[in-house]
């Protein structure tokens, strides 16, 4: 055979065989791309440290809480989610008002955003609130592994505070069904649920790690995520802790962000009433309970507010106790 043909053969032979190019993902709003928008997030990939583990975590902004975002009362916002991650994404948020193209589920094919690709979410905030926000595709692993922040939308005349804290009460994993490392089913596919490191052991031995959060950290580790101006910055160092004095006024957004679990908010030492603050004689406006521990199904939230009266350093914590032992406290520091 003349070695032309033999290398023209040679070749259809390696092109018939060779792997198929895997297709380019196909964008539900392809002008988001470039659009404009008020708000950017973009969802990746990223390991968070937590207790010394290198958790393999599903991120905004590649971190765990995403942003916590504040928008007055009746104003609208343009979020434009970027998904630099190996599976289609979503923004589905609560509380707030949009259109059903944009709700963020698999029911809208157009507001799920596939890799490579972006979408812009119109919202308007019309109910003051703490409003948890996540990736609606697959929500429970998804909330499990990062996927998540929140909205705070305040409330008309509501009064100067000296320090806002954001309080968001997940987990990083699913309890029962952590997976060991290695490759396993659903991961050629972008669906990988395991964390890199292990909770029992440094040879990579037992099941992976599972953790309950506040602000995407266990215990010591929660990340302090505070008010500054307009916009809630989260900590960067390491055993950050939320402080206040003594006479100050002060406020909590907490939000329940675990997919399955019902949490509760209690801090040491600490009371206040179901709205407002309690009166100098301890009561609440309209006879209403003064309370301390009050509870949070899934994606609910609460606005908790007090004048400061306890110095010391006091605990934080869901009073589930085996949420507690799995991580889900901090601490506060109350300076005289």
């Amino acid at each position: 055979m003349p070695r032309p043909l033999i290398a023209l053969c040679t070749l259809y032979v390696a092109a018939c065989t060779s792997a198929p190019e895997r297709e380019a993902p196909t964008c539900g709003t392809p002008g988001d791309v470039a659009a404009a928008a008020d708000i950017t997030v973009t969802s990746r990939d990223a390991l968070v440290e937590a207790r010394g583990t290198d958790f393999a975590a599903w991120t905004f902004d590649g971190d765990v809480p995403g942003p916590v975002w504040r928008i007055p009362l009746g104003e609208t916002r343009r979020i434009k989610l970027v998904n630099q991650s190996p599976r289609a994404t979503s923004l589905h948020f609560h509380g707030l008002s949009y259109a059903a193209s944009d709700d963020g589920s698999p029911e809208q094919p157009t507001s799920m955003v596939e890799p490579g690709c972006a979408h812009v979410y119109t919202m308007r905030a019309v109910a003051p609130g703490v409003w948890p926000y996540h990736s609606h595709r697959e929500s429970r692993t998804e909330l499990a592994f990062g996927l998540y922040g929140a909205v705070v939308v305040p409330a008309p005349g509501e009064p100067a505070v000296d320090h806002e804290f954001v309080a968001l009460l997940g987990q990083l994993g699913l309890e029962g069904e952590a997976k060991a490392a290695g490759g396993e089913e659903g991961e050629a596919e972008g669906h990988s649920h395991k964390p890199t490191g292990r909770a029992d052991d440094d040879e990579g031995g037992g099941e992976a790690a599972f953790f309950m959060t506040i602000n995407g950290r266990p215990g010591e580790d929660a990340k302090v995520i505070e008010l500054a101006g307009e916009q809630y910055v989260a900590s960067s160092e390491k055993a950050a802790v939320a402080t206040a004095k003594v006479g100050q006024r002060v406020r909590w957004r907490v939000a329940n962000v675990s997919p399955d679990d019902a949490h509760t908010f209690h801090i040491h030492g600490h009371r206040w009433c179901e709205t407002g603050v309690p009166d100098a004689q301890g009561g609440c406006l309209g006879n209403r309970p003064v309370i301390d521990n009050p509870s949070l199904l899934p994606s609910q939230g609460i606005t908790v507010e007090y004048v400061e009266d306890a110095p010391g350093t006091w605990m934080y914590h869901c009073h589930v106790i085996d949420h507690v032992n799995d991580g889900m406290y901090a601490f506060y520091k109350v300076e005289p």
